[in-house]
């Protein structure tokens, strides 16, 4: 093909889309848009995706996580022949004798108190927890420190605030301050970092919204929980069991090694 005769063809296709304008703009606009909604398209996908891997992410993503759950009342009464007191903190004691891969095991138990002083917009969740808890999730403090051994061995009523509780509660949200828990006078040690977090239906995986919430030790859940006498036998009942593990490539390596030996 020679330069004449591509001339000839642009000079042809020129003269179709000068007398058939409209059904130029038409093709045009139709491959515009086509175009755009491949974009759009992908552009959704990938956000969902990003959206989904950072919400596993705040969870860890080697990370195992054992939750107590609701039983039936025939599961109750097999729980009470077998002498089951459910998830406990004995629970986390075996894991760590038994579980060589385990490199931290943290406990958290949720506690149904109320706090006095915060507006009713808000309503945040109590749950105690072992002191390695935050290393664990992962979570920073923005001011002052976490819940430390010592709290738990003395029974110290101490408190980290999620950043939402500690704005609402303003001048009594700073570390040093005081709060009052189920009638009991919790000193604030700490207070987190803010943490993106999106609730609803449009969340992929259910994360807690730790800005909404506040952190006891666990030694200090039955005086804040209002424990009674007759209620002994569900002393050190947990609600979670957080265990981080190596990475598979890792794990399977240390399986490998241990074996060999």
């Amino acid at each position: 093909m020679n330069l004449y005769n591509i001339r000839q063809i642009v000079r042809v296709a020129l003269r179709s889309l000068l007398y058939h304008k409209l059904r130029s703009l038409l093709s045009v606009l139709g491959v515009v848009c086509g175009v755009m909604a491949v974009v759009a398209m992908i552009s959704i996908g990938e956000g969902a995706k990003q959206e989904t891997v950072h919400q596993i992410e705040q969870l860890g993503t080697n990370n195992i996580y054992i939750k107590a759950v609701a039983l039936t009342d025939t599961q109750v009464a097999k729980a009470r022949e077998r002498q089951s007191l459910g998830l406990t903190i004995d629970d986390l004691q075996r894991i760590e004798n038994g579980g060589a891969m385990a490199e931290k095991i943290a406990s958290l138990r949720e506690i149904s108190t109320s706090i006095s002083g915060l507006p009713r917009d808000i309503s945040p969740q109590v749950v105690a927890c072992s002191d390695n808890y935050a290393r664990l999730l992962g979570l920073h403090i923005s001011a002052g420190r976490f819940i430390a051994p010592q709290d738990g061995q003395r029974r110290n009523l101490v408190c980290v605030l999620g950043s939402e509780v500690a704005r609402v509660l303003e001048d009594h949200g700073r570390t040093g301050q005081y709060i009052r828990i189920n009638n009991h006078m919790v000193k604030v040690i700490g207070i987190l970092d803010r943490i993106e977090h999106q609730s609803g239906s449009a969340s992929t995986v259910s994360t807690r919204n730790y800005n909404e919430m506040v952190f006891v030790p666990l030694e200090a859940a039955d005086t804040l929980a209002g424990q009674r006498a007759g209620q002994e036998k569900k002393a050190g009942t947990v609600h979670q069991l957080g265990r981080r593990c190596p990475y598979y490539g890792q794990a399977g390596q240390a399986d490998h090694g241990s074996g060999a030996s």
